[in-house]
């Protein structure tokens, strides 16, 4: 859950070059981390809880640590919901569903008076 992010890793040696490391090791202190099956890409995951902490990558007897920030704004919008909010919301949804009951009534009542007086019973003496 929240916002989440894919990261690559690639091995190079002192001049750059790519080098081959069979495998990679991921961790994290915040968040959560899915590691594809090729080991060297992963999808990180802030999760619902704010914070700092670091996303660490080891292979090859070398270990490199990435920070990472989780602000309060990569909250889902359901935890972000107060309950006045969800109140708010269920009086709005009320309210709508009152005023379509009252149309329907007010169109049915003129309907029946419009068909009243095509049929010359409109009551008047």
């Amino acid at each position: 859950t929240g916002a989440g992010i894919t990261l690559t890793v690639t091995a190079v040696d002192a001049y750059g070059n790519t080098v081959s490391v069979p495998s990679f090791t991921w961790t994290t202190s915040v968040g959560r981390v899915d590691v594809a099956s090729d080991g060297r890409t992963a999808s990180f995951f802030a999760g619902d809880m704010g914070g700092s902490g670091k996303i660490t990558v080891s292979g090859g007897g070398q270990s490199k640590d990435i920070p990472v920030s989780v602000t309060e704004s990569s909250l889902p919008l359901s935890r972000q919901a107060t309950s006045a909010t969800s109140l708010l919301f269920l009086v709005v949804a009320i309210l709508a569903i009152a005023a379509s009951v009252f149309m329907f009534v007010r169109y049915r009542d003129t309907r029946r008076e419009l068909e009243e007086m095509r049929k010359g019973g409109s009551g008047e003496k």
